[in-house]
């Protein structure tokens, strides 16, 4: 990892962005603790990745991401 010195932060809503051309998916979230994750999900030859960072921005870590992306229940119709 390597940070930028004197790096601005900036912000990211939460949000799941498909990218057809490469074939990723990228889902955006942030826990209770302000914590940002960024999940990877495709077809990786190790698996899909999530990345973790505090919240001032500075990468906190990563690993396997074990879990399938859910969509987003946000654009989903609802009936009535």
């Amino acid at each position: 990892m390597a940070e930028k010195p004197n790096g601005r932060a900036g912000t990211v809503k939460e949000q799941i962005i498909e990218d057809p051309v490469l074939g990723i998916t990228l889902q955006f979230s942030v826990d209770k603790k302000g914590r940002t994750k960024l999940v990877l999900l495709g077809d990786f030859p190790f698996g899909n990745r999530e990345h973790i960072f505090y919240p001032d921005g500075s990468h906190m870590g990563a690993g396997t991401h074990l879990s399938h992306c859910p969509a987003p229940n946000w654009l989903q119709l609802v009936k009535e």
